[in-house]
């Protein structure tokens, strides 16, 4: 038995499985992103999840956790976070930490070789050549990066809103979505959820260019075009073409994503194989398997760090 855990901006999915990729539990627990929840939230739910599975398969049990939280730069603090998360749950067993983008690549079926583009809450591009080199856009967290991402499409939903409301802006559907704007806006400012609660109102955007709505409309082409602008940039730093690409992410379990960025990736590089999967959870039961003998590589983009 091994288990795992996707960490992303929203939710964290644990599962546990045999080797193979074979889910046999799984649960979804509260975020443990500190850009997205307090850091007191961020503890308690690693100390829930982690728990969960130490109750179902015992401590020794070999795992791999994948965590948008996991910065190239600074890994030290959410390492520690992990660490004593484990500790408290009272798992010993062979411990493995990446990025939650870099079990995408590694596993079947790009095994290493091609373009993993994640769109969620947060957004990024890791991408991999048969030479072994690697390149990562993207995920540097909201303010200044996460192009295309849930955030990016709730935030320009509600920007779009409030200027229709206040007349500096074109009508648009999204202003009764969320009746009392500029109320919401203050309260935003002091919230400690404003990423996740900005990234829902994405639903609301989805929901009004299904109804037709042209200002929805021209906010999710914009961020299938962001989205596209990742792998277009990961393939002018590895020099290379995009021949496949594995897209997981909330944003494309809805087909109007999905399709307007595969049309576009199969429009800029024709024959490009596209397949979209709901999570990454599978890929890192797949890697959990090889725990016990993954080597550590703390460099970027492809870093892994063993913390048991």
């Amino acid at each position: 038995m091994v288990f795992a855990v996707e960490a992303g901006g929203s939710a964290t999915r644990v599962a546990v499985g045999v080797a193979g990729a074979t889910v046999v539990h799984r649960r979804r627990f509260g975020p443990v992103n500190q850009a997205s929840v307090p850091a007191q939230v961020v503890r308690e739910n690693w100390i829930e999840s982690l728990s969960w599975v130490a109750g179902l398969v015992g401590p020794e049990c070999p795992g791999w956790i994948a965590t948008a939280s996991l910065a190239d730069t600074d890994p030290a603090p959410t390492l520690q976070v992990i660490r004593e998360g484990a500790r408290r749950a009272g798992i010993a067993g062979p411990l493995v930490v990446s990025n939650d983008v870099v079990p995408l690549l590694l596993s079947p079926p790009l095994s290493g070789a091609g373009f993993a583009l994640i769109g969620g809450t947060g957004s990024t591009c890791l991408a991999g050549s048969r030479d072994g080199r690697a390149v990562r856009i993207g995920g540097h967290e909201y303010l200044l990066s996460d192009e295309g991402s849930g955030y990016q499409i709730g935030l320009a939903g509600l920007r779009a809103a409030l200027r229709a409301t206040e007349g500096t802006g074109p009508p648009t559907a999204l202003s009764s979505r969320c009746p009392d704007l500029a109320g919401y806006a203050r309260y935003l400012v002091a919230s400690a959820r404003a990423k996740t609660e900005v990234a829902a109102f994405a639903t609301a955007v989805f929901g009004c260019w299904a109804d037709g709505d042209s200002v929805a409309g021209s906010i999710l082409r914009t961020a299938a075009a962001d989205l596209l602008s990742l792998v277009s940039a990961a393939s002018a730093k590895l020099g290379c073409p995009v021949a496949a690409v594995l897209m997981c992410g909330s944003l494309f379990t809805s087909t109007v994503m999905a399709d307007l960025v595969g049309g576009q990736l199969r429009g800029r590089w024709p024959g490009c194989a596209v397949r979209v999967v709901p999570d990454a959870i599978e890929h890192c039961l797949t890697l959990a398997a090889r725990a016990p003998d993954w080597p550590e590589t703390p460099g970027p983009p492809l870093a892994v760090h063993r913390i048991a």
